[in-house]
């Protein structure tokens, strides 16, 4: 468990569900495991390029923490080399180190999954006007619910925005020379 806030977040996408009006939305999540301050709940299509743009502007708000956990769905991981995405490869280039969790083993992001639960119950159903219903649920999360473990303070009290800046990383992912390179797709 960290002491500070910025060496582990927390990211994953819960389940799909459709909004009222019948599209398919899956709502992407990051915490910040020491604090738990949720520092996104997202509703985004499970396509790389909405995700990785996503991120860009994530990481321009609250900076770059030093590990990112996250579990093996295809966003995240790959069949390739030491299993990453083309998401995940951009997070090393960024100094980011990536830590999956067990395979099928959610226990793995356990601060994680109970605000899944919570979010589902509370937001998720009935469809509605999700992202505005889920903007409000986080920000009561953040600023209003003391969870035990954090001894009744607010996660707002405790996050601070990281002092890693982001700063994009341009150009192609350059291999020392003798070595054998591949593209990375999506899927790893």
């Amino acid at each position: 468990m960290p002491q500070r806030p910025n060496p582990v977040w927390t990211v994953d996408f819960k389940g799909w569900f459709r909004t009222g009006d019948g599209r398919r939305v899956d709502p992407l999540s990051g915490r910040d495991l020491f604090s738990r301050h949720l520092l996104s709940l997202r509703l985004l299509p499970h396509r790389h390029a909405a995700v990785q743009r996503y991120f860009r502007r994530w990481f321009a708000r609250a900076g770059l923490p030093e590990v990112i956990r996250v579990d093996h769905s295809p966003t995240f991981a790959g069949d390739g080399a030491l299993s990453l995405s083309r998401l995940s490869v951009g997070w090393l280039r960024l100094g980011i180190r990536v830590e999956f969790t067990g395979r099928a083993r959610p226990q793995d992001n356990a601060a994680h999954e109970p605000m899944h639960r919570l979010y589902q119950n509370e937001v998720a159903r009935p469809p509605a006007a999700q992202q505005r219903r889920t903007d409000r649920w986080v920000r009561g999360s953040n600023h209003q619910r003391p969870p035990e473990a954090l001894g009744q303070q607010v996660p707002a009290q405790l996050y601070r925005r990281s002092r890693r800046r982001y700063r994009p990383v341009r150009g192609p992912v350059r291999s020392p020379r003798g070595w054998p390179t591949a593209t990375v797709t999506t899927s790893g």
